[in-house]
C-alpha cells in the first residue's frame, strides 16, 4: 500500500500532526532531513538522521542532535518541516 507523502516528505500522519499543531517528535526520538538544510553554521544532508533532544514551540521547531559531522557531534535547531519521522 503506497503511503502519500507531502513535499516536506511527511506521511500522513505527520501531516495531521502539523494541521492539529500537535508535537511531531518527542524528545529522544529519531528524525531525519526531507532536504538539505544550512544551520547555525552546518551543511546537514537530506536523509541524515539524528536524535531529537529539545522541542520548541509546541514542535515548531527541534534541537535535534547529529553525529558524523566534520566536528564530530553538533546539537543543530530544525524547522519541523524540515524532519521527518522513520529514521530507524
Amino acid at each position: 500500500m503506497a503511503v502519500a507523502r507531502n513535499e516536506a516528505g511527511r506521511d500522513v500522519r505527520g501531516q495531521l500532526r502539523a494541521l492539529i499543531g500537535a508535537t511531531a517528535f518527542a524528545e529522544h526520538a529519531c528524525a531525519r532531513l526531507v532536504r538539505d538544510v544550512e544551520a547555525e553554521g552546518y551543511r546537514l544532508t537530506k536523509d541524515m538522521k539524528g536524535t531529537v533532544v529539545s522541542v520548541y514551540g509546541g514542535g515548531e521547531a527541534y534541537a535535534v542532535e547529529f553525529l558524523g559531522l566534520e566536528a564530530g557531534m553538533a546539537v543543530v535547531t530544525i524547522g519541523a518541516a524540515d524532519l521527518a519521522g522513520n529514521a530507524n
